[in-house]
């Protein structure tokens, strides 16, 4: 009669470094799978959730404070007569001074030069997994800000990777329309909002443009909110994007990485400018704060292109909160680290980099 392999869950942190290089341990001799490398971690206590175990796994072994992020692959191998589910979760380096309990070497690593080490089994397809996503295309394009529009804005980027964009997601939208309502609730009529809303008015004002006759797009989801209208349902990164744009109430653009040419500069629109926006109107950005590439603009604080809008085909974004340039730099750090978690919360992926441009 067949016996049934033993189940064990075990998770894996794949730590990453600003340098966006991944910390990767290589196991002593005595032990088994001695000599290998791997991502570190441990085996999940019944009584324990995944950050819970891999806090104190890594504490345990290697002495340091990390933050877990966001699950980024499972692997069920057979390995010595039992059955691994490895649970491989994206975590960030917060702080400690590493010491060593299980392994004999530490070191960070590019995610293209993994696979030269001799990895242990269930460690290799995660390795392959990090790998392509570390090479695909538009995975970061350097973003500069026009020196005559410096010192009147300042801009929170995000780059991801590997999304798993959806048609919808419920769970989301229960979250949205949660926060519309808490709005519906506090203000009756849009005109009581006012004060929550200079922060997106002020940029707008900086650059001469009258923001009760062009709106941010923050301003247009508020005023929505509170008449009680739904939000445009539209694919789940969008959706995260409103969510955040409402909580935070400052424009966010969404962009396919993967859709822009070369370079990034954030500039005052030329005259004449306009390109196609995502409904059937054309857009008019002559004067106003404008993304741009080789190809021309492509977004704005109010409205964003069709030539680089998102589908649910979309794995690389960039995300773009615009603020005016007084805002506090600890209060937009907190949006985007927001913005992170929702955005790795619905779509796992992982996030290359993250910053404030000013």
């Amino acid at each position: 009669m067949k016996q049934d392999i033993p189940f064990i869950p075990v998770l894996a942190a794949l730590i990453k470094n600003e340098n966006g290089e991944f910390l990767i341990a290589k196991r002593k001799s005595d032990l088994s799978n001695g000599g290998k490398w791997e991502f570190p971690g441990g085996k999940l206590r019944f009584s324990e959730t995944p950050e819970e175990c891999l806090k104190r796994e890594i504490k345990e072994e290697l002495g340091i404070d990390i933050i877990v992020l966001n699950p980024f692959q499972i692997v069920n191998q057979s390995l010595y007569n039992k059955s691994i589910l490895l649970i491989a979760y994206l975590c960030s380096y917060e702080g400690g001074e590493l010491r060593l309990k299980d392994h004999d070497l530490v070191k960070w690593i590019n995610p293209n030069l993994l696979m030269e080490h001799e990895l242990s089994e269930p460690d290799r397809p995660i390795s392959l997994k990090l790998a392509e996503v570390n090479t695909s295309p538009g995975q970061m394009i350097p973003i500069e800000i026009e020196k005559s529009l410096q010192g009147t804005i300042k801009i929170g980027a995000l780059f991801f990777d590997g999304l798993d964009c959806q048609s919808k997601n419920d769970r989301l939208w229960e979250e949205i329309e949660q926060l519309g309502k808490s709005y519906q609730q506090e203000y009756s009529e849009p005109s009581q909002a006012l004060e929550v809303l200079q922060s997106a008015r002020d940029l707008y004002r900086k650059i001469g443009i009258e923001p009760t006759k062009t709106r941010p797009s923050s301003e247009a989801l508020l005023r929505r909110a509170i008449k009680g209208k739904l939000l445009y349902r539209v694919n789940s990164i969008v959706d995260v994007g409103n969510l955040c744009s409402l909580k935070f109430l400052l424009p966010i653009g969404l962009y396919d990485l993967t859709k822009i040419n070369e370079f990034i500069v954030l500039r005052r629109g030329q005259k004449g400018e306009e390109y196609q926006g995502i409904g059937k109107e054309m857009i008019h950005v002559e004067g106003r704060y404008t993304l741009a590439d080789k190809k021309g603009a492509f977004g704005n604080p109010s409205s964003d292109s069709l030539r680089t809008s998102i589908n649910v085909s979309t794995k690389n974004l960039l995300l773009v909160i615009f603020a005016p340039f007084h805002y506090p730099d600890d209060r937009l750090q907190t949006h985007i680290d927001f913005s992170e978690q929702k955005m790795l919360q619905f779509h796992r992926g992982i996030l290359f980099s993250k910053e404030i441009r000013k």
